[in-house]
């Protein structure tokens, strides 16, 4: 299942993107993309039937129209499950969504939490770099919402 969720503020905007892996996304057969191609981070799902060869390959570089573009997040649940509560961009809350072991999330705008649900949850993270720290972070809650 995949579920594009839209700001409020801005309609039409998608700023997150949940995917059930459990659930069958592209029908198997083609590739799905779960980002506007406009968006720094690109993300997708790309099946691959048995024996298929991928030729070895670079990405070689090549200059990018993108300015000013804020970081843009995936997590992936690899182990438990977590609760991500999803903010709008002008920080309202939009929804929160259990995740467990193979969904994932997509944040290209607005805000996000989460909270752990089971011991040694583990998420692996992909985003936009560079990673400078935390200086271009904004907290739009001191604490998670129930």
């Amino acid at each position: 299942m995949i579920e594009r969720v839209t700001s409020k503020v801005l309609p039409g905007i998608v700023t997150h993107v949940i995917v059930k892996i459990a659930e069958p996304t592209s029908g198997k057969s083609k590739r799905q993309d779960f980002c506007d191609p406009a968006n720094p981070l690109q993300v997708a799902e790309i099946p691959l039937p048995k024996g298929y060869k991928m030729a070895p390959h670079r990405h070689d570089v090549k200059k990018l129209a993108i300015h000013d573009a804020k970081a843009q997040e995936c997590w992936i649940v690899k182990k438990g499950s977590i609760r991500v509560i999803l903010y709008d961009l002008d920080d309202t809350k939009i929804k929160s969504e259990i995740l467990k072991c193979g969904d994932f999330l997509v944040t290209l705008g607005g805000g996000h939490g989460m909270e752990t649900l089971e011991d040694e949850a583990t998420i692996l993270e992909v985003k936009n770099g560079p990673f400078t720290g935390r200086d271009y972070t904004s907290f739009v809650e001191k604490e998670i919402l129930s």
